[in-house]
């Protein structure tokens, strides 16, 4: 018996994280996740398909391209799901370590790293022949003394391919950190205390084993496309827009002052990146009610920023 519908297309779009203006052209073009239709021509959609779109949201922020995905059925995408673990909580982390100063500090500490990590020692500097040498790694920590656009692209790499990554940098440029920061790198200045940098890495296994985590979705609406809707509420006579896209423009700016603030210190890092995943679950949800808004008044929302 198929499964009764439960939700909207707003709620939907609110707690998957993508718009539905992307489920509509989804469903319209590629013949994905499509929901029921009431009398009145409303989508909804089943617990099921909304898990899905959870797992979706995962697989993209792994690097999986959405037409790719199609081919390969939405039946099948749990089996591509990074956050799919049957192991124990406790299942053994292999941790390649890339540079001889920190090779050589881990090796020093190897007392106090838990049995569970495993570490691969790589001495030399961080390059694609050494990414391709590592292979599947759960977690890849490098040394780097000054980070150049090649270290992010093969940070980003590492990454792509399932690794948790953490660097440990002498010099970064501020453009290049903000990068990395916000697709998840841990970025640590040196010098490192040996005890911080085991935790950093015994948090990555406890993060594989237990609550999955997800990425943070980018930015749906731009400052002008706020800034437009904020400006609607004189036409249409509510100020709910002005209000709402307000709160957007605040909660936005407490990201970027989030994400700046974890380039201070690494005690002050885990702190400032829980402040970010919060005001990151807020956006979300009042961009889910700025769409709910612009789709009752008929308030053009274009020029998405995805």
């Amino acid at each position: 018996m198929k499964e009764s519908p439960q939700y909207p297309i707003g709620t939907v779009a609110r707690l998957s994280g993508f718009s539905t203006h992307q489920l509509r052209k989804w469903e319209s073009r590629l013949g994905l996740l499509i929901p029921d239709r009431a009398d009145n021509g409303r989508r909804y959609y089943t617990v099921q398909q909304l898990e899905r779109l959870k797992i979706l949201r995962r697989l993209i922020n792994s690097g999986y391209r959405i037409g790719d995905l199609a081919k390969i059925g939405e039946d099948q995408w749990y089996t591509l799901d990074p956050d799919l673990d049957s192991g124990p909580a406790h299942r053994e982390l292999r941790v390649s370590v890339v540079g001889t100063m920190i090779c050589a500090v881990l090796e020093a500490n190897a007392h106090d790293i838990p049995a569970s990590i495993k570490l691969e020692p790589q001495r030399g500097r961080l390059s694609v022949d050494m990414l391709e040498s590592i292979g599947d790694v759960d977690v890849l920590v490098s040394e780097l003394r000054a980070v150049n656009q090649q270290d992010v692209d093969n940070l980003l790499e590492a990454q792509r391919r399932g690794a948790s990554v953490l660097i440990v940098f002498g010099q970064c440029d501020p453009e290049h950190q903000k990068t990395l920061l916000r697709r998840g790198v841990v970025c640590l200045k040196a010098p490192v205390p040996p005890v911080t940098l085991i935790q950093q890495i015994t948090i990555f296994g406890k993060a594989r084993g237990g609550r999955p985590t997800e990425g943070i979705p980018e930015r749906r609406y731009s400052d002008s496309v706020l800034s437009r809707a904020a400006a609607m509420s004189n036409t249409i006579k509510c100020e709910c827009p002005m209000h709402v896209a307000k709160l957007l423009g605040d909660i936005t700016n407490f990201e970027e002052y989030s994400l700046n603030c974890q380039n201070t210190s690494p005690e002050d890092q885990a702190l400032h990146e829980e402040l970010r995943l919060v005001a990151a679950q807020a956006r979300l949800l009042f961009e889910g009610a700025l769409e709910q808004i612009a789709d009752a008044e008929g308030i053009d929302l274009s020029e998405t920023l995805h």
